[in-house]
């Protein structure tokens, strides 16, 4: 096999390109080459392309070889200027470097697109050429830089006008697929063969050193780059067990949605992946378009937070996890952790934790959950288009839910959610939920709106000091009035539902009201309202009844009280409005 050749990165060069300009104006040198050291201390020797000196400044180029690896920027100059200051030295840039406009990077918004270790060679290695007492202003500027960058993707990511000054180890390793995927999975052939079956993928260096920090043992921490399905395939077919995919959220999000080959070229929908999953958690549209707009997924984290929903980071591991474990045929168990540009945790799943755990290793808990206590929700007249966003982002926060029969029939939790049905025994239920309160979110499900007839009064009345939270929905009243396309400031509202005795004041609303809403019940349909209204003199009133609002099997009848109380068919789940 053909070695291929290494290059080195745009960082490395801007600090060789530096340091000769610094030489040629402090000491008078014009080097041919300049030796620089990498991160790792490895020294190299570079060739300088261009030397010119004025009065004051002095400016060099090297031109940026990419040994045998396929990039963009291969063959530019990148050029330092350097300038005589009276202390410090002061980095900016110049022509061609980009300049980040947008947060969400390890560059402050304003500063030239020169990242933080280059940043740091550039400085080491003119510092180490200063006189005593002197500082310096040094100038990156790369021209030609501007077009490249369109066709990187720093436009997306707010870094206008140049590319970026990269690179976290000096040299550039050659991406030739074929060879590169072939040394990646010989690592995993060679892991196993020692007798490591439980294996931990990152997709490059950075996640690496962060793995062996936390704990993993080096040996277990294997890089699969850009190839998360052809690795996979590789330890299942090796003789692995178990893959535990650690890395950075944007990398891994592409898991999460499928992508099984993770370059930008191949794939990207991380914005549209996460806002999915975002959205499934109950993050409200205007926050899903905040989400799709961003140029880097990084922005979302403080804005998932800020909404309650940092769990969303633990429901995209686990759907990595699920997604990777079913693209071996699962041939292996998958645990996945999320990190952050700074290399915390962000979320984890369960598999996650049990891989780790067989390393003895802990995963951090992370914050974001709902608080323990009692949440009373309204889920709306019963359609899934009339729940809020928030109501939902409450019900999927969840460790138990408590409801009547029909309305915990329509709402799915998950697998290992508590679920408590409302039932005659109810003074025992809620001395149960209150103890649960206690320890984890209990969520309440009412129908309609909490303030209107629900379990939320025979809550209060039983435990009237227990906190609760109320998150309101819409009312079958709301949308009643709604459909009649007339307001309801001026109505009063009535409950037969399990409260017959309430007959008497149905009557004095319908005295002293214009309009009159009705709730029934299986023991006091509409037929019944219409009978007593009809009883007592109030036959010829207008009535709507409405049943299943918001459901497919809803339907209506208009009409005066005699007519509704002779009506043979059912309405069941109805309201009825007394107008007139």
């Amino acid at each position: 096999m053909k070695r291929l050749r290494e290059g080195y990165t745009t960082g490395m060069c801007a600090a060789a390109a530096a340091k000769a300009a610094a030489l040629l104006l402090f000491r008078g040198e014009a080097p041919a080459a300049v030796a620089v050291v990498t991160p790792a201390g490895r020294e190299l020797r570079l060739p300088v392309a261009e030397a010119v000196r004025g009065e004051e400044w002095a400016r060099c180029g090297v031109v940026k070889d990419a040994g045998d690896d396929p990039d963009v920027t291969d063959g530019l100059t990148i050029f330092a200027e350097v300038r005589p200051a009276p202390a410090g030295i002061v980095l900016r840039g110049g022509e061609g470097v980009g300049v980040v406009t947008r947060p969400g990077l390890p560059v402050p918004v304003g500063e030239p697109a020169i990242n933080p270790v280059p940043r740091r060679l550039i400085l080491r290695e003119v510092a180490a050429v200063l006189p005593p007492g002197q500082g310096a202003t040094v100038t990156i500027s790369v021209p030609g830089g501007a077009e490249v960058a369109a066709k990187t993707f720093n436009p997306r990511l707010g870094i206008v006008g140049g590319i970026s000054i990269l690179g976290t180890t000096g040299i550039v390793k050659p991406m030739s697929e074929e060879a590169y995927r072939e040394s990646l999975g010989c690592a995993v052939d060679v892991a196993v063969a020692e007798g490591r079956r439980e294996l931990v993928f990152v997709p490059g260096r950075t996640g690496e050193k962060l793995a062996v920090q936390l704990g993993f043992p080096a040996e277990v921490v294997l890089q699969m780059g850009n190839f998360v399905g052809y690795m996979l395939e590789r330890a299942a077919d090796a003789g692995a067990t178990a893959i535990l995919l650690f890395g950075h959220l944007g990398k891994l999000l592409k898991v999460a949605g499928g992508i099984f080959h993770t370059h930008s070229r191949v794939a990207d929908a991380r914005a549209e992946i996460l806002a999915a999953l975002a959205a499934a958690e109950g993050a409200p549209p205007p926050l899903i378009a905040r989400l799709l707009a961003a140029p880097a997924v990084e922005e979302a984290v403080p804005v998932l937070r800020a909404a309650g929903l940092g769990r969303v980071f633990a429901v995209a591991a686990a759907r990595a996890s699920g997604r990777a474990q079913a693209y071996v045929q699962g041939k292996l168990k998958v645990g996945t952790v999320l990190l952050d540009r700074d290399g915390a945790v962000l979320g984890c799943d369960t598999g996650a934790r049990e891989i780790a755990a067989a390393f003895r290793v802990n995963l951090p808990e992370i914050s974001g959950e709902l608080p323990p206590g009692i949440y009373v929700v309204g889920v709306g007249p019963g359609a899934p288009d009339f729940l809020t966003p928030v109501a939902w982002r409450i019900i999927r926060g969840a460790k138990a839910l408590v409801g009547g029969e029909r309305v915990l029939g329509g709402i799915e939790g998950g697998p290992d959610v508590e679920r408590y049905f409302i039932t005659r025994n109810w003074r025992e239920l809620i001395a149960t939920v209150a103890a649960r309160s206690r320890e984890v979110p209990v969520v309440v499900l009412v129908s309609g709106d909490p303030g209107l007839f629900s379990f939320l009064g025979t809550l209060q009345r039983v435990h009237p000091d227990l906190p609760v939270t109320v998150v309101p929905g819409i009312s079958a009243a709301a949308l009643a009035f709604a459909r009649l396309a007339t307001s309801y400031e001026d109505a009063v509202f009535v409950s037969l539902h399990g409260r017959g005795e309430n007959a008497a004041a149905l009557l004095d609303a319908v005295r002293g009201a214009p309009k009159v809403l009705v709730f029934t019940g299986p023991t006091y349909p509409p037929q019944r309202v219409g009978a007593l209204l009809t009883a007592h003199g109030f036959g010829e009133r207008r009535v709507h009844v409405f049943s299943n609002l918001s459901l497919p099997e809803e339907k209506s009848f208009a009409g005066k009280a005699r007519e509704l109380a002779v009506l043979p068919e059912p309405f069941p789940n109805a309201v009825v409005v007394v107008l007139g």
